[in-house]
């Protein structure tokens, strides 16, 4: 079961973003993981629900579930270099359509 705060984010997103999301507490992540072609979506929608946004960690699919892929993002504090950062990390992620992306928030 994902981390309560997950539970949270998880409730507000559409069922259709839901239904693609991965539940990774299979592989000792207590979070859920979204698709590279839906993360911007995922982002605004829950920034438009009041979520402060601190980063996320890539993984990728495998066919044994997924595995981290040791890249992230993070910021200490929300605002432009936040978003700046979240942009950068976007690119890179979107460039590998197996790899799906988590949220920290608080």
């Amino acid at each position: 079961m994902a981390h309560v705060r997950q539970e949270a984010l998880f409730a507000v997103l559409p069922t259709s973003i839901q239904e693609r999301s991965a539940d990774l507490t299979d592989v000792g992540s207590a979070e859920y993981a979204f698709p590279v072609d839906c993360l911007d979506q995922v982002f605004h929608i829950l920034v438009q629900n009041d979520f402060v946004i601190l980063g996320g960690d890539l993984w990728r699919k495998v066919p044994e579930g997924f595995e981290p892929v040791f890249e992230g993002w993070y910021t200490d504090s929300p605002g432009e270099g936040a978003i700046s950062a979240w942009r950068q990390f976007l690119i890179a992620a979107s460039r590998e359509p197996k790899y799906f992306a988590t949220f920290v928030v608080q």
